[in-house]
């Protein structure tokens, strides 16, 4: 598929934290986070992009959020993922738990992640 097809929207993941606390029940906090089997993502000079085909969308993740939804194994949970990021990044670990939450909800929300896909709107 081409990229610079019109059909193809793109959408920008993880531009940035505004410190607010993000709204999730425990099911997700609980969760392992897992790619879609079906996207096609590539990752380039530490950003991700993500080729949707079923939406027709393309997501541009930033260096951040690429290592975030690298994290998204399906067997790393939110704490572990929080725990890598801190350590990555040198930053603590409330920061980093923000982090993980908000390009955990963006990448719910755009419907990136398995399982999830009914959740939209409802974190």
């Amino acid at each position: 598929m081409d990229l610079k097809t019109t059909r193809v929207q793109p959408v920008v993941i993880g531009t940035s934290t505004d410190g607010k606390p993000s709204q999730h029940d425990t099911r997700v906090a609980k969760s392992h986070p897992k790619r879609r089997s079906d996207l096609n993502y590539r990752t380039i000079d530490g950003e991700t992009l993500i080729l949707n085909r079923k939406d027709g969308r393309l997501h541009q993740l930033n260096p951040t959020a690429s290592f975030i939804w690298d994290c998204c194994d399906g067997n790393s949970n939110i704490a572990d993922i929080t725990e890598r990021l801190a350590g990555a990044y040198e930053v603590d670990s409330s920061t980093a738990h923000k982090d993980v939450e908000e390009v955990l909800s963006n990448l719910r929300n755009s419907n990136l992640l398995d399982g999830l896909e009914g959740t939209k709107g409802k974190f």
